[in-house]
Formats: structure tokens, C-alpha cells, sequence
């Protein structure tokens, strides 16, 4: 998954991180840059463990 990072100089907090899931757009604004760079560390290491295009089945959807 890609994060892109934006920087607008007049929010509170300037620092965003932006990434797409699905088809909906996700932001995170961060008042520091340091503080954005290891939440995008972060996310990119759980995002490599997760598989974001599984489905989560219900119990009794399961083929047993």
C-alpha cells in the first residue's frame, strides 16, 4: 500500500498522510514531520502482515 505525503502550511497540524482503501480515501495529520515518518513506518510493517484483500467471512459463511 502507498501513503503519500502532503504538506499544507496553513492547517493546525500540516503534516498529512494520505493512502486509498478500496475505492475511499484515508488522510492522518500529524503536527510533526518525524511523527508522520514513523506512523507511515508503522502502518507499512502491519500492512505487510495484513492482506487488506481478504474478506472477513462470518462463522456460518465457512466451508467446513
Amino acid at each position: 500500500m502507498k501513503i503519500h505525503t502532503v504538506y499544507q502550511p496553513k492547517r493546525k497540524k500540516p503534516y498529512i498522510a494520505r493512502w486509498y482503501e478500496g475505492k475511499r480515501q484515508r488522510n492522518r495529520f500529524f503536527a510533526t514531520e518525524s511523527s508522520r515518518a514513523e506512523f507511515i513506518e508503522g502502518f507499512q510493517k502491519l500492512s505487510r502482515r495484513q492482506d487488506p484483500t481478504m474478506h472477513e467471512l462470518a462463522p456460518h459463511q465457512l466451508i467446513r
